[in-house]
């Protein structure tokens, strides 16, 4: 009991220090109001955090995220963004048809990804329907998929670009697994292959303007 206090506890002093960290007020807001639950929920002060109030241990989640292979585009925009955010994700199969991920990383960073990924995923199914509406004999499915494979290489196009900005490394959270990336890259473009031209053109203007970054331009080339 007292171990799983203290993960807490580290958790706590991540997210703080994210939001003490950033110069984005909205992410700022983000962390600290998440901290501010976290406290409530277990009755604890600041005080009783690390003295450093930096704590932020290297560990890993499992079951992190789970999806069915139905979405499959799922596993390689969390993989892309788990990168993006500073993290590794592996794999794991857990049924028939489900498939679930261990991710790794500083708490700070694996923190960030539990809280962006699903605020991405909202804009990508937002974006998704306005595509439908140009292209209205394409499934809600396959709109999703499009916009998904268009965002995850938009993803690992920017990892792999800080990764090589030598004179701004401290813009690459993790070097890019170039492997990794050409084959999650290799996947999509086999499933979107045959596709309307013009709709994947569509898909990939239109990712461009998904934030990864609350309150901040899609565009931007700082990572807070």
């Amino acid at each position: 009991m007292k171990n799983e206090l203290e993960k807490i506890k580290a958790k706590i002093a991540a997210l703080i220090a994210k939001a003490e960290g950033t110069d984005n007020e909205h992410e700022a807001e983000t962390f600290m109001s998440k901290a501010h639950e976290l406290l409530e929920r277990y009755n604890l002060s600041r005080l009783e955090l690390d003295p450093e109030g930096h704590t932020d241990p290297l560990s890993h989640d499992t079951e992190a995220f789970t999806w069915f292979a139905s979405s499959s585009w799922h596993g390689n925009l969390y993989n892309a963004a788990s990168h993006f955010y500073g993290c590794k994700m592996i794999r794991n199969k857990i049924g028939a048809n489900k498939y679930s991920s261990i991710l790794i990383g500083r708490e700070a960073a694996r923190e960030t990804v539990k809280i962006m990924y699903p605020y991405i995923v909202e804009q990508v199914k937002a974006h998704a329907k306005t595509l439908q509406t140009r292209y209205p004999q394409m499934s809600q499915s396959i709109a999703r998929r499009q916009m998904a494979a268009a965002l995850t290489s938009r993803i690992w196009n920017l990892v792999h670009k800080w990764s090589l900005d030598k004179g701004n490394e401290e813009k690459a959270l993790v070097p890019v697994d170039e492997n990794q990336a050409y084959m999650d890259s290799l996947m999509e473009t086999q499933e979107t292959k045959g596709r309307s031209k013009g709709a994947g053109t569509a898909a990939h203007s239109a990712a461009g303007a998904i934030k990864l970054s609350r309150g901040v331009k899609a565009n931007t080339r700082r990572l807070t």
